[in-house]
């Protein structure tokens, strides 16, 4: 089981091929595309996860970022009835975030300040 943050779930439903960095991009993709190809089960965590690895706000001492994403998270959680630990595979995780977040318009709800959600707010799913 591949350890998960709950709101990647939707950073992979908005996904371009844009990033922090190109290293952290391409990482991003190939974490993406394994998880879909293989429908991989994912365990939600709202520690860092495979994804957080070349993030610049991943840091020794931790994210630098740790309140923003784990609010971030908690919104997930609740708007898609799950819990930290839940295990569930990853295209279920993602069409809950798409059901319960983004097509009734919940995102902002989510994410109002993410660095990204311009991306998120010009493509429609």
């Amino acid at each position: 089981m591949v350890p998960m943050h709950p709101h990647h779930a939707l950073c992979a439903l908005f996904f371009e091929g844009k990033g922090y960095s190109d290293i952290f991009t391409e990482h991003l993709a190939l974490m993406l595309d394994g998880l879909a190809a293989k429908d991989r089960p994912v365990t939600l965590t709202l520690g860092a996860d495979l994804i957080c690895g070349p993030c610049p706000h991943n840091q020794p001492s931790g994210c630098e970022s740790q309140e923003k994403v784990a609010r971030y998270d908690r919104q997930v959680l609740c708007l898609c009835g799950l819990q930290e630990g839940d295990t569930l595979p990853w295209s279920q995780l993602e069409q809950l975030c798409l059901e319960k977040i983004v097509r009734p318009g919940r995102l902002v709800q989510v994410c109002p300040d993410c660095a990204w959600a311009d991306i998120c707010q010009k493509k429609q799913l």
